[in-house]
């Protein structure tokens, strides 16, 4: 089996949403310690396309994403392993690609779209 622990040259989780003060009131970010990973655009609440909603949403989303992908590694380390033991494959839906295209894109390996 494979090493889950590889780097993807991220900053080490877990990641946490939060808000903190700014010039134009309040700011939603996402940040691991003292450093922050994001600043999530739409929170402002002085901005005239205030989507707070959404943007606490993209916020959750952000910080889980290191579980995400830790969660994603096993989870296809598991389907390499069963893979070969069920006659014919195992991969409904492409589970298996689809996981390993997602890591390799969270890892820099995959096609950045402009």
């Amino acid at each position: 089996m494979r090493n889950r622990t590889k780097k993807a040259g991220h900053t080490p989780g877990p990641w946490v949403e939060a808000k903190r003060k700014s010039g134009d009131g309040e700011e939603l970010i996402v940040g691991s310690g003292e450093k922050v990973v994001a600043s999530i655009n739409g929170f402002n609440i002085f901005n005239t396309f205030n989507h707070k909603p959404e943007a606490e949403a993209n916020a959750r989303l952000i910080a889980a994403s290191v579980d995400l992908l830790e969660a994603a590694r096993a989870g296809a380390e598991l389907l390499e392993f069963i893979e070969p033991q069920v006659k014919g494959g195992y991969s409904p839906d492409g589970a298996l690609a689809k996981l390993r295209a997602a890591i390799a894109k969270a890892e820099g390996r995959g096609g950045v779209k402009a």
